[in-house]
């Protein structure tokens, strides 16, 4: 489960890889579904298709969220939700926030994603192919995005080096932001602040150059 903050009061997400959908459960064990004039319900005891809703990034630290009947989810001005946004409004989207989780670790295919043992220039470098990772601070931002703080005190940002390559380092002194963008129920894909997918290759590369997701950006939490 992806214990998470959404309308101000605590969720848990969970992916369903064969419908790649997810369900929303409260804090009470119920589930959220679609019900008449697209209402949403949060009293169902088990998930059923009309309980699976499609999260769609929007690239702003915002989500669409879509209800099984196709529609976007927007607020009834009542305290409500109905999964009837028309198609000629602008869905402005929702902010999931990750709740409890003050510090993490990445990992993608090729090992953990951490800091380059080196001195000089490159010693604060992000690499993902360490056998340990480096534990990283989370801070959120008022705009749903998050600053990410090495054990150095600095935080993440995005550095171009000579060859033109946007690497990571930790070396700001201020807070910079990232958007953290759940998969699955422990995957994350990371939009750096030049709006390019941080991605890893076997070599050890963790770059912020891809323009949409793929399977090497994709890493485990």
């Amino acid at each position: 489960m992806l214990l998470i903050c959404l309308l101000n009061f605590v969720r848990q997400l969970k992916y369903h890889g064969k419908k790649k959908k997810w369900s929303i459960e409260t804090v009470e064990g119920l589930f959220w579904e679609v019900g008449a004039k697209s209402k949403i319900n949060a009293n169902a005891k088990t998930v059923s298709d009309e309980g699976l809703f499609e999260i769609i990034w929007l690239s702003n630290g915002m989500a669409t969220i879509k209800g099984s009947n196709g529609k976007p989810l927007v607020s009834t001005g009542t305290g409500n939700l109905a999964a009837n946004l028309p198609d000629e409004v602008k869905d402005e989207g929702f902010q999931i926030r990750l709740v409890n989780r003050p510090q993490i670790v990445f990992r993608c295919e090729f090992g953990y994603i951490g800091t380059k043992n080196a001195t000089g220039s490159n010693k604060d470098e992000y690499i993902c192919t360490k056998s340990f990772p480096s534990v990283i601070s989370l801070e959120l931002m008022d705009d749903g995005k998050y600053s990410l703080r090495n054990d150095n005190g600095k935080y993440w940002c995005v550095n171009l080096e000579t060859g033109g390559y946007p690497t990571i380092k930790a070396n700001s002194a201020e807070p910079v932001p990232f958007i953290l963008e759940f998969r699955d129920t422990s995957v994350v894909t990371i939009l750096a602040p030049n709006e390019r997918y941080m991605t890893c290759d076997k070599i050890g590369n963790f770059h912020a150059v891809s323009t949409e997701v793929g399977p090497k950006c994709l890493l485990q939490f």
